[in-house]
């Protein structure tokens, strides 16, 4: 999908205002109808959001059960492990399972909604390290007016110009995401950290994430001693420098391995790892699964 991208104002020497501004970029937006929606413990690099028209869908997490209704849309931030639950569908043994299609100007929805389907609108972004980087949770959000008038817009739209946004359907989803963050509580922005050299790093390391990151270059690139850095780095983050860079890579890869038809080698020189195999053992030791099954299992069923 190819949205506008909206240019980054400030003076680019000012690391600090760089990293504190919000740049909003959308991964897929994406208009489906479900049949069956059950999943466990589903965690991705990337903020949803969804809006379902009609009653029968549930996620969850921590315990916590998020019946989702027409009068809301739910902010599930990256990296929650959230369940999700269809509860007209008969009781299935996976942990898994998503089927549904995506809209098309053929399909009426009134006629979806007497099947039995729901009828669920699905935005997955990114906002930048800073804001990306928060604690995990599900956060409900009331729908008013304007912000309906935009879900109504943007899901008439989809079923027929699912792939190129114009200016205006630009505008409503960077809008409607806007909105919808501003309405969630303030404390889950005060784990954003504010230490510039560490900010610095972490631009680079998402930047350059198939490069050279070693401690010694980042701790180079931070003007700081290599013990100094590593554990500023540690205390700043609450992980290891390596640590984070192996998270940051295997998330790259997932984005990568569910959007993208790359080759997997490619995919594993393009996040930094030296081949295949040794990608493959990294990305199974932290996901349980193989980066070839991760995307027969996730790649064109996201939702």
């Amino acid at each position: 999908m190819k949205f506008i991208s909206v240019p980054h104002e400030g003076d680019p020497s000012d690391i600090h205002q760089r990293f504190t501004a919000l740049t909003i970029k959308p991964v897929c937006c994406r208009y489906w109808y479900l049949t069956h929606w059950e999943s466990r413990d589903m965690s991705f690099p990337y903020w949803r959001l969804y809006w379902n028209k009609n009653e029968g869908a549930t996620i969850s997490y921590q315990g916590r059960v998020y019946p989702m209704l027409p009068e809301s849309v739910y902010l599930i931030s990256p990296c929650t492990p959230f369940s999700s639950n269809l509860r007209s569908a008969p009781e299935e043994k996976s942990e898994y399972l998503l089927l549904g299609e995506r809209l098309t100007p053929e399909d009426s929805e009134e006629e979806l909604v007497k099947h039995g389907h729901i009828l669920h609108l699905f935005i997955h972004f990114n906002l930048g390290l800073s804001f990306d980087s928060v604690q995990p949770g599900i956060y409900k959000v009331s729908v008013h007016d304007a912000m309906r008038e935009r879900l109504e817009h943007i899901t008439r739209f989809l079923p027929s110009h699912y792939e190129v946004f114009d200016l205006k359907q630009n505008l409503d989803l960077h809008i409607l995401i806007l909105e919808a963050l501003s309405k969630i509580p303030e404390q889950i922005w005060n784990s954003v950290m504010q230490d510039r050299r560490i900010l610095h790093i972490l631009e680079r390391i998402e930047n350059n994430i198939g490069g050279d990151l070693s401690n010694r270059e980042l701790a180079r690139h931070a003007g700081m001693a290599l013990n100094s850095f590593i554990r500023k780095f540690s205390s700043e983050m609450g992980i290891s420098p390596q640590s984070f860079v192996e998270q940051k890579r295997l998330e790259h890869a997932e984005i990568a391995l569910q959007y993208t038809n790359d080759r997997i080698e490619n995919i594993a020189r393009d996040c930094g790892y030296r081949d295949r195999f040794y990608f493959t053992r990294a990305f199974k030791k932290i996901k349980k699964i193989t980066p070839a099954a991760y995307r027969r299992l996730y790649q064109h069923e996201q939702i």
